[in-house]
């Protein structure tokens, strides 16, 4: 959200006057997930922390639809991607250094808690220093579930599968370090490798998906997944290194999922659907993302700590098994027809997704119509310039010169 904040500050600085205001949204949403973070060390009860997890989470939710609001409304055709990549890099990076965290700081010590509240006051800061009210969140047209099972069902399903095995990661990955022996600062090199290795293979990624067909980029995708996952059951305890690296490749290929999701939806619905039909793969991954815990959880409870990557393999094999028949039985796009792959986040809003470069039907807002007292104002203060350089010059007071015949008047 910091990050978020800065950039936007940094797009409405030019329009800046001394007469700010602040944004009642993003500011209820950052203080009360301030303070929920600073409530987390002072219990362990395990029902006021679930209440905490919940409540924070519509938290961050609200503050994110602030943040692509603001995308969404001040961007344009000429920056648009680029505004759209650099908010994915962000996010990574983002969860990255959050990962790093965990190893320089004790995480049961009120320290980190502190350091999370603290960032997210800072982040009330730029938005605060902007003078314009946020902008109103359009509707956009719908696409019904119904639509897409019938024309991308892979995409659906691997959505699905994506919330499971990312949210599975998340919550049950540093469980799984601390049973098989890891000290706090290698479980954090441990997490923060495995999260930023989706940078590394977002570009090799996207030059094949643009050359290949997707239905088989997401098959070997989801063999990669599987093969890692036992890499990391059956040789993540010779070395830290094999384990790093194993997960490393078990995360880089299912953060890959999402994306590859999106692309295969998008080359089969028209592109005036792409708004709506990415939010309906949120809501595939969201559902996915409330499931993952509860099913790795079961799944350690009844293998070990290894089930946690048994059971993530299993999810793999169900999605490439079913996306093989699928690509057998139904009719493929032909590669150039193929839209342009292109790499996103499914922990997000959603609002960002208008600013796809897929997205044909975006438009281009007037700067006038996105903060409508700056035209006037401009106009006042042209005018009341004018009208300064227009004031008439004094006219040169008379002086007297006498002469032998009498005073005249000179003028200098």
């Amino acid at each position: 959200m910091l990050f978020g904040g800065l950039c936007v500050w940094l797009a409405l600085w030019p329009q800046g006057d001394p007469a700010r205001r602040t944004y009642p949204a993003f500011a209820v949403f950052s203080a009360f997930l301030a303070s929920s973070t600073l409530i987390f060390p002072l219990t362990d009860s395990i029902i006021i922390w679930a209440l905490l997890r919940a409540l924070s989470g519509v938290a961050v939710a609200g503050s994110f639809v602030v943040i692509e609001s603001w995308f969404s409304a001040v961007a344009t055709n000429e920056y648009r991607a680029t505004l759209f990549f650099t908010y994915q890099i962000c996010t990574y990076v983002a969860a990255t250094a959050g990962q790093l965290l965990i190893g320089l700081v004790d995480p049961v010590a009120f320290v980190p808690f502190t350091l999370g509240a603290i960032v997210l006051t800072a982040a009330l800061v730029p938005l605060s220093l902007s003078r314009v009210e946020a902008p109103t969140i359009e509707h956009n047209e719908r696409i019904s579930v119904k639509a897409i099972v019938r024309d991308a069902p892979v995409g659906l399903l691997a959505a699905l599968c994506s919330g499971i095995l990312i949210s599975s990661f998340y919550s049950m990955a540093p469980v799984y370090a601390i049973e098989v022996g890891l000290p706090v600062n290698q479980l954090s090199y441990f997490m923060a490798a495995s999260v930023f290795t989706f940078i590394l293979f977002a570009w090799p990624l996207g030059r094949l998906c643009d050359r290949l067909d997707r239905s088989k980029i997401m098959v070997w995708i989801n063999i990669i997944i599987t093969v890692s996952a036992l890499g990391v059951v059956f040789g993540g305890h010779l070395h830290l290194w094999l384990l790093i690296g194993f997960s490393s490749l078990y995360m880089g290929m299912v953060a890959s999922l999402y994306p590859v999701a999106v692309a295969i939806t998008n080359d089969r619905l028209e592109a005036h659907h792409i708004v709506a039909a990415s939010t309906t793969l949120l809501l595939s991954y969201g559902l996915g993302s409330s499931l993952g815990p509860m099913f790795s959880s079961s799944m350690m409870s009844w293998l070990g700590a290894q089930g946690l990557y048994y059971g993530c393999a299993g999810v793999a094999v169900v999605l490439g098994g079913y996306t093989w028949i699928w690509q057998w039985r139904s009719k493929s796009v032909p590669v150039p027809e193929q839209a342009h792959y292109i790499q996103t986040s499914a922990e997000t809003a959603g609002i960002i997704v208008e600013l796809d470069p897929r997205n044909e039907e975006f438009v281009d807002v007037p700067m006038e119509e996105v903060f409508p007292d700056m035209e006037q104002e401009a106009l006042e203060e042209a005018k009341a310039g004018q009208m300064e350089l227009e004031l008439p010059e004094p006219e040169p007071e008379p002086v007297m010169d006498a002469t032998e015949e009498g005073a005249v008047l000179v003028s200098h």
